[in-house]
């Protein structure tokens, strides 16, 4: 798939509303390094549609990844950092490694 990426940032900077935002720490998916100490690293992720959006920080101006959410499952998973709520979103497609992320609490 080929997206353009002035486009790609403009709509996830866009006033269109949001289905789901919110900080959710991750480990090593694309657009971020993993992290040393093993803690992952928090970012604020924008879920508009199918197309889920992590950001530096809630103020940040441009994403830092995309992940296009078709063809995926989502599966409970086992976090790095304890008493966070893990899960993986899975791609059924060679060569593809799940993105695992976390929420503080079970509402994020």
């Amino acid at each position: 798939m080929k997206l353009n990426e002035r486009s790609v940032a403009h709509y996830a900077l866009s006033d269109s509303p949001a289905d789901h935002m919110g900080f959710l720490r991750t480990w090593g998916g694309p657009g971020t390094p993993p992290t040393p100490s093993g803690t992952g690293r928090r970012c604020w992720f924008v879920l508009k549609g199918n197309l889920l959006f992590s950001f530096e920080s809630r103020e940040g101006r441009a994403p830092l990844s995309l992940v296009v959410l078709e063809g995926c499952t989502v599966e409970l998973a086992e976090a790095p950092v304890p008493e966070e709520f893990a899960f993986a979103i899975c791609f059924d497609a060679p060569g593809v490694r799940p993105h695992l992320l976390a929420a503080e609490g079970p509402a994020a």
